[in-house]
């Protein structure tokens, strides 16, 4: 028995190996696979980086609410890069910081890239949702950002007065970030969106006073909303709904040679009269 066990031993490691030869065999088809695929894939991409066939020769820029093509004099210039670049070189998030930084009119910039040699930018401008007096007067949207120095007097958007001037410098594409201010744009939106005014234009939002915000319709009629704590704010709606209610029940009596305020802090509607 003991002389058996060095040839049994020895038909074991053969056939140890034979099984590890085997499988090493069985390997290959798989490996030269990966290898093929790594060498086609590595070919590929040092054929895009080489070939004239994968340059950036054109950049189209489109309105996405207008669904159109936007024209620009210099479309590589607005993406902030150049005719000629490899297309694989090319980092599509540095082009959408390139066109937010210098034109943050745009509230959303997408960029695809569009093979083999082009770049496809689509964008969304911000709605001027009203204006802000701060050191100049400036078109602002929805969120606070600014969008433009404001040179038209007679504009037929709200002014929103009364804010801290911010710490920080006010620039095209700032954001002025402030409750008050969030809510003003949101009263403005409300009215114009409902159009709670009738045949009358809200023409200022004053918010120097949180415990009593003011507004003025038609340049000269006060109405008188209240506090704006946020326990209160719930209330403006119900305030505004009822001011409504008031002006299409008596449109020939808010009048300004009639009228000085409206006020609507109490149960019932208080006029001042002229």
């Amino acid at each position: 028995m003991a002389k058996n066990a060095p040839k049994e031993k020895r038909q074991s490691l053969r056939s140890g190996r034979s099984k590890a030869l085997n499988t090493a065999f069985g390997l290959l088809p798989f490996l030269f696979s990966f290898g093929a695929i790594g060498l086609l894939i590595g070919g590929s991409y040092a054929f895009a980086n080489q070939s004239e066939l994968f340059v950036i020769r054109q950049v189209n820029v489109y309105d996405l609410a207008a669904r159109r093509p936007v024209a620009l004099q210099d479309p590589f210039q607005f993406a902030g890069i150049r005719s000629g670049l490899d297309q694989t070189a090319v980092n599509l998030q540095d082009i959408e910081r390139h066109i937010r930084r210098f034109h943050p009119d745009y509230q959303e910039v997408r960029v695809r890239r569009n093979l083999p040699n082009r770049i496809d930018i689509f964008l969304r401008r911000r709605a001027a949702a009203a204006r802000v007096q701060l050191d100049k007067l400036y078109w602002i949207d929805t969120t606070g950002v600014i969008l433009a120095v404001s040179n038209e007097p007679d504009a037929r958007a709200p002014i929103i007065t009364g804010l801290s001037r911010p710490k920080t410098p006010v620039t095209v594409g700032s954001q002025v970030r402030s409750d008050l201010l969030d809510l003003a744009v949101r009263i403005a939106a409300a009215i114009d969106a409902q159009n709670l005014l009738k045949n009358h234009l809200l023409t200022q939002i004053d918010v120097s006073d949180a415990k009593n915000l003011i507004l003025k319709i038609d340049q000269e009629i006060e109405v008188r909303l209240g506090s704006a704590e946020k326990r209160m704010v719930h209330k403006i709606r119900e305030k505004l709904e009822r001011l409504a209610a008031y002006i299409e029940s008596k449109p020939e009596d808010v009048d300004p040679l009639k009228i000085r305020y409206i006020d609507l802090r109490f149960d019932d509607i208080v006029i001042g009269p002229r």
